[in-house]
């Protein structure tokens, strides 16, 4: 979770990780855990993975967050109404040091049979394995939209292994705002920024792909220039 929380979120930028809140909450069995300290640990060591070089363990698992400027807290739930449905799920949420919870940025996942499985990516409810390289694509919910993502990969030889579409959680339709990067608003044109206001409220979905290949700027740019596409991140896992 720390280190998809890092690629997809912050772009292993230190700005977006240092500086913030996050909150570990655990439902079901883990929340009856003793000892939570190699969960905190774990979480830490992602979220520095990509901007430090520093051996994380659950002695110094505390004072490299201090040191990195990341606030952590933990919430056991055992009242959760989400022990119905997973026997261990835990949720990250992150915030602004500075802000209220609103618009925290969220990752839930839980692990099942020796397997581990990411449940919720930010607004969109989703059931996915976090390993290998995956790209993954926020775009307006159409047809074409996978043929076009497949035709652009297909023309820089990269395979891909799965695919998931995750749709908009129930509760964030009709609520809905172009959530687009601003590096890739930059590149788009007045028109097609007025042609995103124009789109149906909650028409939006991820597209997860787990691939193989190698994944340059010249991939990521084209992806990005896809019609429909709002932002794109390449995680490896």
């Amino acid at each position: 979770m720390g280190r998809l929380y890092s690629q997809h979120f912050a772009r292993n930028r230190i700005n977006m990780v240092g500086g913030r809140k996050f909150e570990l909450i655990y439902h079901g069995e883990l929340a009856g855990l003793p000892n939570t300290k190699p969960l905190l640990a774990a979480l830490v060591k992602g979220l520095v993975s990509s901007f430090s070089d520093s051996n994380v363990n659950i002695v110094n698992a505390t004072h490299i967050a201090k040191e990195k400027g990341i606030t952590i807290s933990e919430t056991h739930a055992h009242d959760s109404d989400k022990n119905q449905t997973y026997v261990n799920l835990i949720s990250l949420k992150s915030y602004p040091s500075n802000s209220s919870t609103k618009g925290a940025q969220i990752i839930e996942g839980y692990a099942s049979n020796r397997r581990l499985y990411i449940s919720r990516l930010d607004r969109f409810n989703a059931t996915f394995n976090p390993e290998g390289t995956l790209i993954i694509l926020h775009n307006y919910d159409e047809p074409g939209k996978i043929g076009g993502v497949g035709t652009v990969l297909g023309s820089h030889g990269i395979n891909i292994r799965f695919m998931q579409v995750a749709a908009l959680g129930a509760e964030f339709r009709g609520d809905w705002t172009p959530m687009v990067d601003e590096a890739l608003r930059t590149s788009r044109s007045q028109d097609s920024l007025a042609e995103s206001s124009e789109q149906q409220l909650g028409d939006e979905a991820l597209m997860i792909l787990g691939i193989a290949g190698n994944v340059d700027k010249r991939v990521m740019e084209d992806l990005q220039q896809a019609e429909g596409v709002l932002d794109v991140s390449l995680v490896t896992l």
